[in-house]
């Protein structure tokens, strides 16, 4: 009788184990995966930009989307020029200019929209958020 229940707990062991390292691999590759795949990305809003609409600590689900797309009043993620970093803001105008369209975007606490607008062809896709994580 012992030896069977040393046999199960084996097996039980071995499951445990392998089902940990299948949740891990999967919290891992998920999101990349998600995002090679389908588009589909993840955006931490790290400032109090965006507020009230979203606080320090939510996450923002993006998909990719093509530029000519996008609407003014979208939230897009874009990388900043000049310090190389992402931001999450809201579209406020978009104009085509010189074969390109100009997207300005602001923070919703933000008093003036960013200083130099987003240029970007109209077939390049741009993370668009569709959802909010609280």
């Amino acid at each position: 009788m012992r030896k069977s229940q040393k046999g199960k707990s084996k097996v039980r062991g071995y499951f445990l184990k392998a089902f940990a390292a299948l949740f891990v691999i999967a919290l891992v590759a998920g999101p990349t995966v998600l995002h090679s795949i389908y588009g589909f990305g993840i955006s931490p809003v790290l400032s109090g930009s965006m507020r009230p609409f979203a606080q320090p600590g939510d996450v923002f689900i993006t998909v990719e989307r093509l530029s000519s797309t996008l609407k003014v009043g979208d939230i897009v993620t874009l990388r900043a020029e000049n310090t190389e970093t992402f931001f999450a803001h809201r579209i406020i105008e978009i104009r085509e200019q010189s074969g390109l369209l100009r997207i300005v975007t602001k923070g919703d606490s933000n008093q003036l929209s960013e200083e130099d607008p987003y240029m970007v062809a109209g077939n390049v896709e741009v993370p668009k958020t569709i959802f909010k994580v609280r």
